[in-house]
């Protein structure tokens, strides 16, 4: 939930949460194209199935970043 605490430490709530988040300089990334060594990996969850291009499927990325994540909650 998005709130402010003041500088009396009580809890301010926003009537409209319209400008709660502001988003600002965002990258759009093929997710076929992440490694376990990218921020934005960490979106990714372990039952996902991204599009992978013809030709890219045992090169993508994300395949090996994929079984990696997957073998991690496995052994948990």
């Amino acid at each position: 939930m998005a709130l402010k605490i003041g500088s009396d430490n009580n809890i301010i709530m926003p009537n409209s949460f319209d400008s709660a988040f502001k988003f600002t300089n965002i990258i759009f990334r093929n997710a076929w194209e992440l490694s376990t060594g990218d921020d934005a990996f960490m979106a990714i969850e372990p039952d996902d199935d991204p599009f992978i291009p013809i030709g890219q499927e045992k090169t993508a990325p994300i395949v090996k970043s994929l079984e990696l994540l997957r073998q991690r909650i496995k052994s948990q």
